[in-house]
């Protein structure tokens, strides 16, 4: 697990530990949402990648569980983060 910080920042890009570079798996975090039915905190997300490479759909925001978009990967023994921040609007330093 990711304990440098508990939630995403909103309006933040991050980028997915799948990323090849460009725009693709980045996404824009649009806010925290509750799900009603299981009680889960969702983080919502917008691609800033073109529609055509989402397999066809027609959804324009995810969703994921909050603990799982926090979450590390294990990568060829190494602990990565699943969504690693690449633009903070609150701060130009990055």
């Amino acid at each position: 697990m990711n304990h440098q910080q508990q939630e995403p920042i909103i309006g933040g890009v991050y980028r997915h530990y799948k990323s090849t570079g460009g725009n693709h798996h980045t996404y824009k975090v649009i806010g925290i949402a509750h799900n009603t039915e299981t009680d889960e905190l969702m983080v919502i997300y917008l691609p800033l990648y073109p529609n055509e490479v989402i397999n066809s759909s027609s959804a324009n925001f995810f969703s994921r569980p909050l603990s799982m978009f926090m979450d590390s990967v294990n990568i060829n023994g190494k602990s990565h983060a699943r969504f690693e921040l690449v633009n903070d609007p609150y701060n130009s330093g990055l």
